[in-house]
């Protein structure tokens, strides 16, 4: 695989795994309000979750480091400032999400 190749199917990994442990902090720590659904629903139906494997400030942290690695690696693959821009919101925008 080439490099553009490489660095884009990794930013793909990474953001998958972003979107879920964000998924995962938002459903311990979401309101009813806040998230259009009920809170809790994963521990309650028995699924094992990023904060109950790690703790919920360990997950934090990790959303910061996926986040300033995504922005990284998408230098790796982009070639127009709006690709640069898009790229580099995305993850900040999927970390920073209230629902």
């Amino acid at each position: 695989m080439e490099k553009r190749e490489t660095s884009l199917s990794q930013y793909g990994e990474d953001l998958g795994l972003l979107f879920q442990i964000t998924d995962d902090i938002l459903d311990v720590e979401g309101t009813q309000e806040s998230l259009g659904k009920t809170p809790g629903k994963d521990q309650k139906s028995g699924k094992i979750t990023y904060p109950m494997l790690f703790g919920m400030d360990r997950c934090k942290k990790m959303v910061e480091e996926l986040q300033k690695n995504l922005i990284f690696t998408s230098s790796d693959f982009v070639s127009t400032e709006e690709e640069q821009t898009f790229f580099q919101e995305l993850p900040i925008y999927i970390g920073q999400r209230k629902n």
